[in-house]
């Protein structure tokens, strides 16, 4: 396996690296790659919704067309002959950093990459593929999308930097203030109906692990609905039981409960 087809996923707890509350490594081919980004995007960001019509309409706190045409991009023009560099994605309290080892064409800076632009593919032939499968619409266009994305649903657009060999691009995690279409003061991915059995507060953390036990593939969106609570309340416990543990990548892990000591 080429370690340049590696990549590294991180969800820290904070606004530094001092500590995780998830880190994997994953391998692939490039679409392999970017589908295990995306189901790292939906793991640990918040999913947001609103009824519009008779459909519910949910995404993701920062775009998910936003985020999946960064990785791209960065799957797209990293160095591959830097094989012992991998791009990574961290997840922060306050941000999300993607970090793809390689350099911005000389003709764009991290300033300019916000005007308009031609195409300046690193690896042409990478592009030209995806270009050929459509998972890249024009050569040049994907600043654009991405801005777009952002600005159509009311969040900051991501900034881009130069840190150490590594281009790194930056999405500002808003608060739920900041969202366009949540409604304030209204808790996000409840229920309507809520079922039976739900947990106190003060049971909460027993009963989290009950349902990991009895199924070692529930998600964490499916531990809110069952205990009304919202996502971001259920990942607040899970940081804090070090002894459960997610293994495995996307939708394919599962929990593993350690024995208390």
């Amino acid at each position: 396996m080429y370690t340049q087809f590696t990549m590294r996923l991180a969800r820290f707890q904070g606004t530094d690296k001092n500590e995780f509350i998830d880190n994997q490594r994953v391998e692939g081919n490039i679409f392999v790659l970017l589908n295990e980004a995306m189901n790292f995007f939906r793991k640990h960001l918040n999913m947001h919704g609103k009824i519009v019509g008779l459909v519910r309409d949910e995404y993701l706190e920062v775009p998910a067309e936003a985020l999946r045409e960064t990785v791209l991009n960065a799957l797209c023009h990293r160095q591959y002959e830097r094989y012992n560099l991998t791009i990574g994605i961290a997840i922060y309290d306050d941000r999300i950093e993607i970090e793809n080892p390689g350099v911005l064409p000389p003709q764009i800076t991290p300033e300019s990459i916000l005007q308009p632009h031609l195409s300046y593919p690193y690896n042409p032939l990478i592009a030209n593929v995806l270009y050929s499968t459509t998972y890249i619409e024009n050569w040049g266009s994907g600043v654009k999308r991405i801005m777009e994305a952002c600005q159509k649903r009311g969040v900051a657009a991501p900034t881009w930097s130069i840190n150490g060999g590594f281009v790194v691009v930056t999405f500002i995690r808003p608060s739920k203030g900041d969202i366009q279409g949540v409604p304030q003061d209204v808790p996000q991915d409840v229920p309507q109906d809520v079922p039976q059995g739900i947990p106190q507060d003060k049971e909460l953390d027993d009963w989290i692990e009950k349902q990991i036990r009895n199924n070692p593939q529930i998600s964490t969106e499916d531990l809110a609905k069952l205990s009304n609570r919202s996502s971001k309340t259920i990942k607040r416990h899970l940081a804090k039981m070090p002894h459960i543990s997610y293994v495995g990548s996307g939708y394919s892990g599962h929990w593993e409960v350690l024995d208390k000591e």
